[in-house]
């Protein structure tokens, strides 16, 4: 008879290869207290037939009465108590007798074997069948698996040399166990992929150079593109701006100015307008005279009710006489001295709102011929680069304005060498900005015309245009140019479409149907996590890259 101790921690698989590799047919098993196999009768009951098929016989030695009662239950005979229990008694000098006699009635309570309830042994053979079943189901799914299951048996048991006992029992327990870990993590391998799986898809297609290079007119009398004739519909942009700016003038001579002031001249007489020539006196409160610089027409009086509401008009008024004394004002009345003795003379009168200025007679700085080109000269520019800003800015979104299509036109520049008091000069200026331009999708729309007749079912990938030759015509609106357009070409590709097809399928039906695509020089499928074998069923989860 052999004694083999057993661990806390040592399960029924590794007891059954103590036993089978013990070369006594009879064993007694020293269990220690809190033993693992304690947790479940079933462990005894696989232990028992085990032993039995090993033409072994067993008992067990154990300090814990629930050990030696669950091996009972099972058919175990126990055996004698550990040694370690006569130590502990030898410690003892005195054990009561009631005591002894209940350790006594225990140790042949536990000793002799007690056949289970009914219904406790209803439960073990309903276990023992489900283990028989579970274990034949896990060994014929390990079968092809051998390797690496063999593999997990020298992890799980490194400290035991005896390979051949050890393979006798995990080729047909460990290989469960493995199974089912291997089990639980496919499935959670399959619900990790199913919720945060994602696939990664490259592609590239073959490239093909295209060419074009041919006239074409864009007019704004044409409607629609014509791609055959070159013909765009394009739009004419016109901006006018006027300015007045100041320059300092750098000559110095005796003059003699007149003031001059800006008046309203009113008609209060009658609903009839009323023609004023130019000089026409205008006279202040004082006496002096202003006179009209050009001829105005004052509008007629409305009439509301009987009464007259005063229409009004502005003008340009000079001194009659030069110096400094004329810069007077402002004035609520300026009376016409020509209408005086007339009914008239109360009806019209003019308003000096602001003081009339510029009188002077005397030394003073003046504008040199040279002061006024260099003026008139930065007006124009100034005049076009507020222009074309203007412009781009506000009006050509979406427009090509090709450069030579536009032009600003200088329509009056006037100056006024009379300095004011800084001695600054003006110059008056006026300019009309004028452009033809044609929509960026109209252009590229008629390329990709011409190149769909000879390229069906391909679109670009790259596309430049050069302009040459850029004729404008403000006056018709239309603006011919030869283009010359140099593209790349490949085949034409819808991600949603793909993505469509291939959504939930598996690897290498995906693989197949992109295989597929035209014009196909290279792809590469990426699924994460690795293990997946299929492309995500959400099609967001699909990224598809290519050139």
């Amino acid at each position: 008879m052999k004694k083999i101790s057993i661990n806390k921690k040592d399960l029924v698989p590794r007891i059954v290869e103590k036993i089978l590799e013990s070369e006594d047919n009879e064993i007694v098993l020293s269990v220690p207290r809190d033993a693992e196999i304690k947790k479940s009768l079933s462990n005894f009951e696989l232990i028992k037939r085990e032993a039995e098929v090993a033409g072994k016989t067993i008992s067990i030695s154990s300090l814990d009465d629930e050990v030696i009662e669950m091996a009972a239950k099972a058919g175990i005979a126990a055996g004698s108590r550990p040694e370690e229990n006569t130590g502990s008694r030898m410690m003892s000098d005195i054990i009561p007798l009631k005591r002894q006699k209940e350790e006594k009635r225990e140790t042949v309570k536990s000793h002799a074997p007690r056949p289970p309830k009914e219904t406790a042994k209803e439960e073990l053979e309903e276990e023992l069948k489900l283990g028989k079943s579970f274990w034949a189901k896990a060994e014929k799914e390990a079968e092809n698996k051998k390797q690496f299951i063999d593999r997990i048996d020298e992890l799980t048991q490194p400290e035991e040399p005896a390979k051949k006992a050890r393979r006798r029992f995990g080729g047909k327990r460990i290989v469960a166990l493995v199974a089912v870990i291997i089990l639980a993590a496919v499935g959670a391998g399959l619900a990790i992929g199913n919720i945060f799986g994602k696939a990664e898809i490259s592609l590239s297609f073959k490239k093909t150079p295209w060419q074009y290079s041919g006239k074409i007119m864009a007019g704004k009398t044409i409607s629609k593109i014509d791609a055959a004739n070159g013909y765009l519909p394009a739009e004419v942009f016109s901006q006018p701006k006027n300015t007045t700016r100041l320059f300092p003038a750098s000559g110095v001579a005796q003059v003699s100015q007149k003031a001059t002031a800006k008046i309203l001249i009113y008609n209060a007489y009658s609903s009839s307008k009323q023609i004023f020539v130019a000089t026409t006196r205008f006279s202040t409160p004082d006496g002096k005279i202003f006179r009209l610089d050009n001829a105005v027409t004052v509008p007629g009086a409305g009439i509301k009710d009987g009464k007259i509401i005063p229409s009004s008009i502005e003008a340009s008024v000079t001194a009659e006489k030069p110096g400094a004394e004329y810069n007077v004002g402002p004035f609520n009345k300026l009376l016409i001295p020509g209408f005086k003795g007339t009914p008239r003379y109360d009806g019209f009168y003019g308003v000096m709102s602001q003081q009339a200025g510029g009188g002077f007679v005397g030394k003073k700085q003046v504008a040199t011929d040279q002061d006024v080109s260099s003026a008139k000269d930065k007006t124009s520019q100034g005049l076009k680069d507020a222009l074309k800003g203007v412009f781009l800015n506000s009006f050509s979104q979406g427009f090509n304005i090709l450069d030579g299509a536009s032009s600003t036109a200088i329509t009056k520049l006037a100056a006024n060498k009379n300095t004011d008091a800084e001695g600054n000069f003006s110059i008056f200026g006026e300019a009309l900005f004028q452009a033809i331009g044609f929509r960026d999708e109209d252009i590229k729309s008629l390329v990709k015309t011409l190149m769909l007749k000879d390229y069906p079912n391909m679109d670009f990938t790259d596309l430049k245009l050069d302009y040459q030759n850029i004729k404008p015509d403000f006056t018709s609106g239309r603006l011919t140019f030869s283009l010359i357009a140099n593209g790349v070409l490949e085949p034409q590709f819808s991600v949603d479409d793909l993505r469509s097809k291939i959504a939930g399928k598996p690897l290498n039906e995906a693989r197949s149907t992109i295989i597929t695509l035209p014009d196909l020089t290279n792809a590469k499928v990426s699924l994460w996590p690795f293990w997946l074998t299929g492309l995500p069923k959400n099609m967001e989860k699909i990224k598809v890259n290519w050139n």
